[in-house]
């Protein structure tokens, strides 16, 4: 193997003075005699082996012997003027060459950015087979399974159900394998058409698969609707009121549902006795059912007399405005007045309790509500009240706040001492105080309010417990759901900002012009 060196020697030629007219030559005789006697360059081998030389040494002296260098030197006398002082730069010494028996091993020859050689092919990876992890109901689960030679229904009772009617319903058939939770899925199946009391499935083996056994209890079918004591209201009326139909699959359930919303249909038209009751005849033989619906009406009666008892404070016309149920009037045909609806006499009192009580009178009550009928067709109410002590506000203290002074929290709220109380207008306090910190972004606040009623003074004080939290600041808006409204339009009707104090009320109100 050949290493190559390329070394630039330390010796320069000197430069040529510039001439003064042209006239003279080029260099002096000395100058050409040291040319011609410059030594012949050194074999590789023979050259000898030197320090490399520092940067701020000067070159060292050449190895040759005094004569010679004598010889190549012109005397002092024979030398040209000095010509211009060229700057140069630094010089390195060339670095010493190793021996032939020491020679280092060849260096890695760079490869020329269009030699590169291609990026060695990926190596094929053999691939496995995917295994496949199929439902239980997949057909690796059903290639599991003997398979099914014949389907059999067995029917408990009459045959109301089709045959092909049980099969349509049914994921299992003949040549498939027979697969258990296949046939959990068929039953509940065949249950969810509503036509079935009792069913099961069931197999035996049969030559190299099995027999599928369908056990069935068929619900019998409405074969009639008989309505009986139907006299003030005509019988497809009352059959309208009913979801239950001939030929449907019987159904107790809806039958008593069907019972009470007939009922509810003569309460609402004046018969607030009516009484519904129904009985079913099944024939098992055939699988049919008959069902009856026994009425008894009662009399058509309306309101003609409303009066209260007890009523000390408030005049029995302002209690009668809390109430939807209203005597007999000439507007009664229209307006549906004057009858006596039990759903809705209840709430009455309900409201009528509360009027009492958003008025001071928290122990107020109903003692009792007497319907007597006069006549056949009229009856009167009696609703004995029981008003108790009208209560006013007492003392009212806060505990808890540190950010915020008492007198600028009571500012905020409507209720003042030896004010009528009302749990309404507590109600509302509650809502102020609550608004007052969350408009100042303490939205964890928690005010808890504590009545200490005095019966005898007829005096409620009020202390609201408060746990003011920290202030909370608006971070960032994040809008979603918006597909066609753009954001920006969004934002300028909101009454926050990122870097606000949390504003509750701003924020609902944000919420409500949205």
């Amino acid at each position: 193997m050949l290493t190559i060196v390329v070394w630039f020697g330390s010796q320069t030629r000197p430069f040529a003075a510039p001439a003064s007219d042209g006239n003279e030559p080029s260099g002096t005789p000395a100058q050409g005699a040291q040319a011609a006697e410059t030594p012949p360059l050194l074999p590789l081998e023979n050259v000898p082996k030197t320090p490399p030389a520092l940067l701020d040494q000067p070159p060292s002296e050449p190895s040759g012997s005094p004569n010679e260098t004598q010889a190549a030197t012109p005397p002092p006398s024979e030398q040209p003027p000095p010509g211009p002082v060229v700057p140069t730069a630094p010089r390195l010494a060339p670095p010493p060459l190793p021996s032939p028996e020491e020679a280092p091993p060849p260096a890695a020859q760079p490869i020329a950015p269009s030699e590169e050689q291609p990026p060695p092919a990926p190596v094929a990876r053999k691939q496995r087979p995917k295994k496949v992890i199929a439902p239980p109901s997949a057909s690796g689960a059903q290639a599991s399974g003997p398979p099914v030679k014949e389907i059999e229904v067995v029917y408990v009772g009459p045959k109301s159900v089709n045959r092909s009617m049980i099969l349509s319903n049914m994921h299992t058939t003949v040549g498939q394998p027979y697969v258990a939770t296949t046939v959990e899925e068929d039953v509940r199946n065949l249950y969810a058409t509503g036509l079935f009391t009792n069913l099961r499935i069931t197999s035996e083996p049969m030559g190299d698969g099995v027999k599928v056994l369908v056990v069935v209890q068929p619900k019998p079918l409405i074969k009639e609707i008989v309505i009986k004591g139907a006299q003030g209201v005509k019988i497809e009326t009352v059959k309208h009121q009913m979801k239950a139909k001939v030929g449907d699959p019987l159904s107790e359930f809806q039958i008593s549902a069907d019972a009470e919303k007939i009922k509810e249909y003569y309460q609402n038209h004046g018969f607030g006795d009516a009484q519904v009751n129904y009985k079913i005849d099944v024939n098992e033989e055939f699988g049919r059912a008959v069902v009856t619906m026994l009425i008894s009406e009662g009399e058509k009666r309306f309101i003609t007399l409303m009066r209260f008892e007890g009523n000390n404070s408030f005049p029995a016309k302002e209690l009668q405005k809390q109430f939807k149920t209203k005597k007999k009037n000439l507007l009664s045909f229209f307006n549906k007045s004057g009858l006596l609806k039990e759903e809705q006499f209840q709430e009455d009192l309900r409201k009528l309790k509360e009027f009492y009580q958003n008025h001071g009178y928290i122990d107020m009550s109903i003692r009792d509500v007497k319907v007597d009928h006069p006549t056949k067709e009229e009856t009167a109410i009696t609703i004995v009240i029981h008003e108790g002590v009208q209560y006013r506000v007492g003392t009212i203290q806060l505990s808890g706040n540190q950010v915020y002074s008492n007198a600028d929290i009571l500012s905020s709220i409507k209720m003042r001492e030896g004010s009528v109380f009302s749990p309404k207008g507590l109600d509302d306090d509650l809502k102020d105080l609550r608004d007052y910190y969350g408009q100042r972004g303490y939205i964890d606040a928690e005010i808890r309010p504590e009545r200490l009623p005095n019966v005898e003074s007829g005096k409620i004080d009020l202390l609201f417990k408060i746990a003011e939290g920290s202030q909370a600041y608006v971070d960032k808006i994040v809008i979603q759901g918006n597909t066609i409204t753009k954001d920006k339009v969004i934002r300028r009707e909101l009454a926050v900002q990122p870097g606000d104090v949390y504003n509750s009320v701003q924020v609902d109100a944000s919420r409500k012009w949205l």
